[in-house]
Protein backbone atom coordinates (compact mmCIF):
# COMPACT_ATOMS: atom_id res chain seq x y z
CA UNK A 1 0.00 0.00 0.00
CA UNK A 2 1.29 3.47 -0.93
CA UNK A 3 0.75 6.72 1.00
CA UNK A 4 -1.39 8.03 -1.88
CA UNK A 5 -3.84 5.16 -1.26
CA UNK A 6 -4.67 6.28 2.34
CA UNK A 7 -8.31 7.37 2.30
CA UNK A 8 -9.42 7.16 5.96
CA UNK A 9 -8.20 6.42 9.49
CA UNK A 10 -8.40 2.67 9.05
CA UNK A 11 -6.13 2.88 6.04
CA UNK A 12 -3.65 4.98 8.08
CA UNK A 13 -3.64 2.42 10.94
CA UNK A 14 -3.15 -0.42 8.52
CA UNK A 15 -0.29 1.49 6.81
CA UNK A 16 1.51 2.12 10.13
CA UNK A 17 1.18 -1.55 11.11
CA UNK A 18 2.64 -2.55 7.80
CA UNK A 19 5.85 -0.56 8.48
CA UNK A 20 8.70 -2.64 9.87
CA UNK A 21 9.48 -2.09 13.57
CA UNK A 22 13.11 -1.19 12.89
CA UNK A 23 12.01 1.68 10.68
CA UNK A 24 9.70 2.96 13.41
CA UNK A 25 12.55 2.86 15.94
CA UNK A 26 14.86 4.70 13.57
CA UNK A 27 12.22 7.38 12.93
CA UNK A 28 11.52 7.80 16.62
CA UNK A 29 15.24 8.15 17.31
CA UNK A 30 15.57 10.78 14.59
CA UNK A 31 12.58 12.72 15.92
CA UNK A 32 13.94 12.50 19.46
CA UNK A 33 17.38 13.70 18.32
CA UNK A 34 15.84 16.65 16.49
CA UNK A 35 13.78 17.56 19.54
CA UNK A 36 16.80 17.29 21.83
CA UNK A 37 19.01 19.36 19.53
CA UNK A 38 16.29 21.92 18.96
CA UNK A 39 15.69 22.26 22.70
CA UNK A 40 19.41 22.41 23.53
CA UNK A 41 20.48 25.28 21.24
CA UNK A 42 19.60 28.88 21.95
CA UNK A 43 20.91 32.30 20.91
CA UNK A 44 21.54 35.36 23.08
CA UNK A 45 21.14 38.73 21.32
CA UNK A 46 23.73 41.48 21.24
CA UNK A 47 21.89 43.65 23.81
CA UNK A 48 20.95 40.71 26.05
CA UNK A 49 22.15 38.38 28.74
CA UNK A 50 20.60 34.95 29.32
CA UNK A 51 19.87 33.85 32.87
CA UNK A 52 20.00 30.02 32.99
CA UNK A 53 17.66 28.26 35.42
CA UNK A 54 18.22 24.56 36.17
CA UNK A 55 15.13 22.92 37.64
CA UNK A 56 13.86 26.43 38.40
CA UNK A 57 16.94 27.60 40.29
CA UNK A 58 19.63 30.03 39.16
CA UNK A 59 22.53 28.31 37.41
CA UNK A 60 24.52 30.84 35.36
CA UNK A 61 24.49 33.96 33.15
CA UNK A 62 25.46 33.64 29.50
CA UNK A 63 26.80 36.38 27.23
CA UNK A 64 25.58 37.14 23.67
CA UNK A 65 26.12 34.36 21.15
CA UNK A 66 25.13 30.72 20.43
CA UNK A 67 24.90 28.45 23.50
CA UNK A 68 23.85 24.94 24.62
CA UNK A 69 21.60 23.96 27.50
CA UNK A 70 20.08 20.82 28.88
CA UNK A 71 16.85 19.95 27.02
CA UNK A 72 13.45 18.69 28.09
CA UNK A 73 12.84 21.58 30.48
CA UNK A 74 15.88 20.83 32.65
CA UNK A 75 17.47 24.18 31.76
CA UNK A 76 15.52 27.33 30.95
CA UNK A 77 17.11 30.45 29.36
CA UNK A 78 15.50 33.79 30.23
CA UNK A 79 16.76 36.70 28.07
CA UNK A 80 17.29 40.03 29.80
CA UNK A 81 17.91 43.18 27.72
CA UNK A 82 20.84 44.70 29.64
CA UNK A 83 22.18 46.81 26.77
CA UNK A 84 18.98 48.71 26.06
CA UNK A 85 17.86 51.95 27.71
CA UNK A 86 14.29 51.52 28.92
CA UNK A 87 11.90 54.43 29.41
CA UNK A 88 8.88 55.12 31.61
CA UNK A 89 6.58 58.08 31.00
CA UNK A 90 4.72 59.92 33.78
CA UNK A 91 1.83 62.31 33.22
CA UNK A 92 1.59 61.46 29.52
CA UNK A 93 1.88 58.55 27.09
CA UNK A 94 3.29 58.45 23.59
CA UNK A 95 0.29 57.33 21.56
CA UNK A 96 1.94 57.05 18.16
CA UNK A 97 3.37 59.00 15.25
CA UNK A 98 1.40 61.46 13.12
CA UNK A 99 1.44 61.61 9.32
CA UNK A 100 4.04 64.38 9.50
CA UNK A 101 6.38 62.16 11.50
CA UNK A 102 5.88 63.90 14.84
CA UNK A 103 5.15 61.95 17.99
CA UNK A 104 1.64 62.22 19.40
CA UNK A 105 1.05 62.33 23.14
CA UNK A 106 -1.87 61.64 25.42
CA UNK A 107 -2.08 63.39 28.78
CA UNK A 108 -2.60 61.43 32.01
CA UNK A 109 -3.67 64.18 34.46
CA UNK A 110 -3.85 61.95 37.55
CA UNK A 111 -0.15 61.15 37.29
CA UNK A 112 0.90 64.74 36.61
CA UNK A 113 -0.90 66.53 39.44
CA UNK A 114 1.48 67.51 42.26
CA UNK A 115 1.18 69.70 45.36
CA UNK A 116 4.04 72.12 45.97
CA UNK A 117 5.49 73.20 49.28
CA UNK A 118 3.61 76.52 49.27
CA UNK A 119 0.29 74.67 48.81
CA UNK A 120 -0.07 75.34 45.10
CA UNK A 121 -0.84 72.83 42.36
CA UNK A 122 1.35 72.05 39.36
CA UNK A 123 1.15 69.55 36.52
CA UNK A 124 4.50 67.77 36.27
CA UNK A 125 5.31 65.47 33.35
CA UNK A 126 8.59 63.58 33.34
CA UNK A 127 10.35 60.51 32.03
CA UNK A 128 12.67 58.01 33.70
CA UNK A 129 15.34 56.24 31.66
CA UNK A 130 17.01 53.17 33.15
CA UNK A 131 19.19 50.19 32.31
CA UNK A 132 19.45 46.74 33.85
CA UNK A 133 22.84 46.35 35.50
CA UNK A 134 22.28 43.00 37.23
CA UNK A 135 20.21 40.34 35.44
CA UNK A 136 19.96 38.02 38.45
CA UNK A 137 18.91 40.79 40.85
CA UNK A 138 16.46 42.17 38.29
CA UNK A 139 14.68 38.80 37.92
CA UNK A 140 14.70 37.53 41.49
CA UNK A 141 14.93 40.42 43.99
CA UNK A 142 11.77 42.32 42.95
CA UNK A 143 8.56 40.82 41.68
CA UNK A 144 7.58 43.47 39.12
CA UNK A 145 10.51 45.78 38.28
CA UNK A 146 8.60 48.20 36.06
CA UNK A 147 5.82 48.75 38.58
CA UNK A 148 8.41 49.20 41.31
CA UNK A 149 10.21 51.90 39.34
CA UNK A 150 6.87 53.54 38.58
CA UNK A 151 5.74 53.68 42.21
CA UNK A 152 9.10 54.76 43.64
CA UNK A 153 9.52 57.44 40.98
CA UNK A 154 6.12 58.97 41.68
CA UNK A 155 6.81 58.95 45.42
CA UNK A 156 10.24 60.61 44.93
CA UNK A 157 8.84 63.27 42.61
CA UNK A 158 5.95 64.08 44.97
CA UNK A 159 8.41 64.40 47.88
CA UNK A 160 10.83 66.72 46.04
CA UNK A 161 8.06 68.87 44.54
CA UNK A 162 6.45 69.07 47.98
CA UNK A 163 9.68 70.59 49.33
CA UNK A 164 9.74 73.32 46.64
CA UNK A 165 7.63 76.36 45.87
CA UNK A 166 5.50 76.54 42.73
CA UNK A 167 7.84 79.17 41.24
CA UNK A 168 10.85 76.91 41.77
CA UNK A 169 9.07 73.94 40.22
CA UNK A 170 7.87 75.88 37.18
CA UNK A 171 11.00 77.92 36.50
CA UNK A 172 14.10 78.08 38.67
CA UNK A 173 14.83 74.59 40.04
CA UNK A 174 13.74 72.24 37.29
CA UNK A 175 17.18 70.75 36.70
CA UNK A 176 17.87 70.50 40.44
CA UNK A 177 14.53 68.76 41.03
CA UNK A 178 15.24 66.21 38.28
CA UNK A 179 18.68 65.48 39.73
CA UNK A 180 17.33 65.09 43.26
CA UNK A 181 14.58 62.73 42.08
CA UNK A 182 17.17 60.65 40.21
CA UNK A 183 19.33 60.41 43.35
CA UNK A 184 16.42 59.41 45.59
CA UNK A 185 15.11 56.88 43.05
CA UNK A 186 18.52 55.25 42.61
CA UNK A 187 19.04 55.04 46.37
CA UNK A 188 15.65 53.36 46.87
CA UNK A 189 16.21 50.82 44.08
CA UNK A 190 19.68 49.99 45.37
CA UNK A 191 18.10 49.39 48.77
CA UNK A 192 15.76 46.86 47.14
CA UNK A 193 18.68 45.20 45.30
CA UNK A 194 16.76 45.73 42.06
CA UNK A 195 19.77 45.55 39.74
CA UNK A 196 18.62 48.73 37.96
CA UNK A 197 20.71 51.76 37.03
CA UNK A 198 18.81 55.06 36.59
CA UNK A 199 20.28 56.76 33.54
CA UNK A 200 18.31 60.03 33.67
CA UNK A 201 15.23 61.74 35.04
CA UNK A 202 13.98 64.54 32.76
CA UNK A 203 11.17 67.01 33.39
CA UNK A 204 9.35 67.23 30.08
CA UNK A 205 6.54 69.69 30.74
CA UNK A 206 5.78 71.56 33.95
CA UNK A 207 2.71 73.80 33.87
CA UNK A 208 0.20 75.26 36.30
CA UNK A 209 -3.37 73.91 36.30
CA UNK A 210 -5.54 75.05 33.41
CA UNK A 211 -7.66 77.35 35.59
CA UNK A 212 -4.70 79.56 36.51
CA UNK A 213 -2.50 78.94 33.46
CA UNK A 214 -3.26 82.30 31.79
CA UNK A 215 -2.50 84.25 34.96
CA UNK A 216 0.72 82.35 35.45
CA UNK A 217 1.76 83.00 31.86
CA UNK A 218 1.19 86.73 32.42
CA UNK A 219 3.39 86.58 35.50
CA UNK A 220 6.07 84.75 33.52
CA UNK A 221 5.97 87.34 30.76
CA UNK A 222 6.30 90.13 33.31
CA UNK A 223 9.24 88.33 34.92
CA UNK A 224 10.91 87.85 31.55
CA UNK A 225 10.43 91.53 30.73
CA UNK A 226 11.94 92.41 34.10
CA UNK A 227 14.93 90.17 33.45
CA UNK A 228 15.35 91.70 29.98
CA UNK A 229 15.30 95.20 31.46
CA UNK A 230 17.80 94.21 34.14
CA UNK A 231 20.07 92.67 31.52
CA UNK A 232 19.90 95.80 29.39
CA UNK A 233 20.68 97.94 32.42
CA UNK A 234 23.63 95.69 33.25
CA UNK A 235 24.93 96.04 29.71
CA UNK A 236 24.69 99.84 29.94
CA UNK A 237 26.38 99.67 33.34
CA UNK A 238 29.20 97.51 32.04
CA UNK A 239 29.68 99.89 29.10
CA UNK A 240 29.49 103.05 31.21
CA UNK A 241 31.83 101.97 34.00
CA UNK A 242 34.92 101.69 31.74
CA UNK A 243 34.10 105.05 30.17
CA UNK A 244 33.79 106.74 33.57
CA UNK A 245 36.92 105.00 34.83
CA UNK A 246 38.77 106.20 31.72
CA UNK A 247 37.60 109.77 32.27
CA UNK A 248 38.60 109.53 35.93
CA UNK A 249 42.06 108.24 35.02
CA UNK A 250 42.42 111.01 32.45
CA UNK A 251 41.48 113.66 35.03
CA UNK A 252 43.89 112.16 37.54
CA UNK A 253 46.69 112.14 35.00
CA UNK A 254 45.92 115.76 34.04
CA UNK A 255 45.89 116.77 37.70
CA UNK A 256 49.13 114.92 38.29
CA UNK A 257 50.76 116.68 35.35
CA UNK A 258 49.52 120.05 36.62
CA UNK A 259 50.84 119.23 40.10
CA UNK A 260 54.26 118.32 38.72
CA UNK A 261 54.31 121.50 36.63
CA UNK A 262 53.40 123.69 39.60
CA UNK A 263 55.93 121.96 41.82
CA UNK A 264 58.66 122.46 39.23
CA UNK A 265 57.70 126.12 38.77
CA UNK A 266 57.68 126.64 42.52
CA UNK A 267 61.05 124.95 42.88
CA UNK A 268 62.41 127.16 40.08
CA UNK A 269 61.00 130.27 41.78
CA UNK A 270 62.52 129.20 45.07
CA UNK A 271 65.89 128.56 43.45
CA UNK A 272 65.77 131.93 41.67
CA UNK A 273 64.71 133.69 44.87
CA UNK A 274 67.52 132.05 46.83
CA UNK A 275 70.04 133.09 44.18
CA UNK A 276 68.62 136.62 44.20
CA UNK A 277 68.68 136.66 47.98
CA UNK A 278 72.39 135.86 47.94
CA UNK A 279 73.07 138.71 45.55
CA UNK A 280 70.91 141.01 47.65
CA UNK A 281 72.86 140.09 50.76
CA UNK A 282 76.11 141.01 49.09
CA UNK A 283 74.92 144.35 47.60
CA UNK A 284 71.54 145.41 48.97
CA UNK A 285 71.29 148.90 47.43
CA UNK A 286 72.47 147.85 44.01
CA UNK A 287 70.21 144.81 43.96
CA UNK A 288 67.21 146.88 45.15
CA UNK A 289 67.87 149.47 42.44
CA UNK A 290 68.22 146.79 39.80
CA UNK A 291 64.98 145.12 40.79
CA UNK A 292 63.19 148.46 40.72
CA UNK A 293 64.53 149.28 37.30
CA UNK A 294 63.62 145.83 35.93
CA UNK A 295 60.04 146.21 37.14
CA UNK A 296 59.77 149.75 35.75
CA UNK A 297 61.18 148.53 32.40
CA UNK A 298 58.50 145.84 32.28
CA UNK A 299 55.59 148.03 33.39
CA UNK A 300 56.13 151.35 31.62
CA UNK A 301 55.74 150.05 28.05
CA UNK A 302 52.22 148.92 28.96
CA UNK A 303 51.05 152.34 30.10
CA UNK A 304 49.23 154.70 27.72
CA UNK A 305 49.31 157.75 29.98
CA UNK A 306 52.08 158.68 32.41
CA UNK A 307 51.48 161.28 35.16
CA UNK A 308 54.33 162.79 37.13
CA UNK A 309 53.23 164.29 40.45
CA UNK A 310 55.24 166.76 42.43
CA UNK A 311 54.94 165.90 46.07
CA UNK A 312 55.75 169.46 47.12
CA UNK A 313 53.04 171.16 45.07
CA UNK A 314 50.49 168.32 45.30
CA UNK A 315 49.66 168.21 41.62
CA UNK A 316 50.91 166.94 38.28
CA UNK A 317 53.80 168.63 36.63
CA UNK A 318 53.59 170.18 33.24
CA UNK A 319 55.63 167.74 31.26
CA UNK A 320 56.21 167.00 27.62
CA UNK A 321 53.62 164.83 25.86
CA UNK A 322 55.82 161.76 25.49
CA UNK A 323 53.38 159.82 23.30
CA UNK A 324 53.21 162.59 20.75
CA UNK A 325 56.93 163.17 20.93
CA UNK A 326 57.64 159.48 20.53
CA UNK A 327 55.36 159.23 17.47
CA UNK A 328 56.98 162.23 15.76
CA UNK A 329 60.58 161.89 16.93
CA UNK A 330 63.24 159.53 15.73
CA UNK A 331 63.58 156.23 17.47
CA UNK A 332 65.24 156.49 20.87
CA UNK A 333 68.15 154.30 21.59
CA UNK A 334 67.65 152.01 24.53
CA UNK A 335 69.43 152.89 27.73
CA UNK A 336 72.40 150.79 28.66
CA UNK A 337 71.76 148.10 31.18
CA UNK A 338 72.41 149.14 34.77
CA UNK A 339 75.80 148.21 36.08
CA UNK A 340 75.99 145.42 38.57
CA UNK A 341 77.75 145.63 41.93
CA UNK A 342 80.78 143.75 40.70
CA UNK A 343 81.19 146.14 37.70
CA UNK A 344 81.00 149.16 39.95
CA UNK A 345 83.63 147.70 42.27
CA UNK A 346 85.96 147.07 39.35
CA UNK A 347 85.53 150.62 38.05
CA UNK A 348 86.13 152.11 41.49
CA UNK A 349 89.24 149.98 41.98
CA UNK A 350 87.87 148.14 45.02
Amino acid sequence: MHVRDIQNLDDLVWFIRSIPVRYIKIGAAVVLAVVLIWGSVYTVGTEEEAVILRFGRFASIEEPGLHWKLPLGIDAAIPVKVGRVHKLEFGFRTSGVSETGRSEFKEVPKEAQMLTGDENAANVEWIVQYKIKGSRDYLFNIQNPEETIYDVSRAAMALVVGDSSVTEVLTERRSEIALEVKTRLQKALDGFGAGIDIVAVELENVTPPKKVRDSFNNVNRARQEMETTVNQANRVLMRTIPEVEGEAKKMLQTAEGYRIKRVNEAQGDVARFKKLLGEYARAKEITRTRLYLEVIAEVLPRLKHIYVVDQKHGGPLQVLDLEKALRSAAPIRPLPAPKTASTLRKESGL
